[in-house]
């Protein structure tokens, strides 16, 4: 190489601006080509939308799990059902001296040929109140018929524990000819606070 071509060349010269035409002219040639994409992209930028919409982790797991969880609570439901006939069909803890409505839900007996209902009280614990027949805390059977009490959803009859204790409450259902139609027994325990 000669000393010449070391020289720093000033930006005033020509030959500087021949170079700068020629990096021009070459960008525009390079402008024209047409850039082609990678054989690859396209199963590139799928990949990555695939991915994007991928379900989490547990998402997988979910139906599953809460399936297993339900089949598990209805089989130890099954295995633990409580016997019912052993059990007492309604038993309660009362106040004593406080009245209580007896809800026994007659709509069930819209359809049977009811004549009158029987409420009888098995002992001296329990007795019937009401405000307009004073009266009736004496009785310990209690017969309304069955025209009193259409419209009605439950059968209207009030109580009240006097002693302290366990006390039996029947409720019977008859048709004309006396024969029970429906039956139920309920339990009252009364004591000071009623827990």
């Amino acid at each position: 190489m000669s000393g010449e071509e070391l020289k720093p060349k000033s930006t005033t010269e020509e030959p500087v601006l021949v170079e700068h035409k020629e990096v021009v002219e070459r960008l525009r040639s390079l402008s024209e080509v047409q850039v082609q994409p990678s054989v690859f992209m396209k199963s590139r930028v799928l990949a990555n939308v695939k991915a994007s919409q991928k379900e989490p982790w547990w998402a997988k797991w979910l139906w599953p799990a809460v399936t297993f969880g339900l089949v598990a609570i209805l089989v130890l439901g099954w295995f633990n059902q409580p016997n019912l006939e052993k059990q007492e069909p309604f038993t309660s803890t009362y106040a004593l001296d406080q009245p209580y409505l007896i809800r026994f839900d007659i709509r069930a007996l819209k359809d049977q040929p009811v004549a009158y209902a029987e409420v009888s009280l098995e002992d001296s614990k329990v007795q019937f109140i009401s405000k307009k027949f004073v009266d009736i805390q004496r009785s310990k059977n209690l017969v309304v018929h069955w025209e009193n009490l259409l419209g009605k959803q439950y059968l209207p009859v009030a109580i009240k524990g006097v002693e302290q204790g366990v006390s039996n409450v029947k409720v019977r259902f008859y048709n004309k000819d006396g024969e029970i139609i429906k039956h139920q027994n309920m339990v009252f325990h009364f004591n000071e606070r009623g827990v």
